[in-house]
């Protein structure tokens, strides 16, 4: 069974002419099969017209591992959104540059279709949830920078 969907996925990318049908033909396929449907959007290439949305952490110098772990979870459980086209999370590395933003330990980048995925995705339960937790993890505010 396996197999024959993945070919079937295979296929169905191969058959469309540009992102806007996959990604209608992505949408159509979440509620009938979750898995194939996280497959099929790891593919999608968002166009240049996406909205990106990037936000910055700076933690708490006193959290446990434990803790940050559980805030990395709960900042990866963002891509359980269906809005979410594309989630990317990351740790600051020191490359001496004097104009890093080094202040903020974390990042993460997500893309969204269009304002109104991003808008859905801002009233979405798993980020309020989220955001709500944010407070027992971060020194300050997150900084945020949106584009398209």
């Amino acid at each position: 069974m396996r197999c024959i969907t993945l070919v079937l996925s295979i296929i169905l990318t191969m058959s469309c002419q540009d992102n806007n049908d996959l990604y209608v033909k992505i949408k159509t396929l979440e509620n009938e099969n979750r898995e194939l449907y996280h497959e099929l959007k790891a593919c999608y290439n968002p166009s240049k017209k996406s909205i990106s949305h990037i936000v910055l952490f700076d933690v708490k110098e006193t959290l446990t591992k434990e803790e940050t772990l559980t805030l990395k979870e709960s900042i990866q459980s963002l891509s359980k959104i269906s809005e979410v086209l594309k989630l990317e999370f990351g740790e600051f590395i020191n490359l001496k540059d004097q104009r890093a933003l080094d202040q903020y330990e974390y990042i993460l980048t997500l893309a969204f279709r269009s304002e109104e995925d991003y808008n859905l995705y801002q009233d979405h339960p798993i980020h309020k949830n989220l955001k709500a937790q944010l407070n027992n993890y971060l020194a300050g505010p997150p900084a945020t920078y949106d584009y398209k």
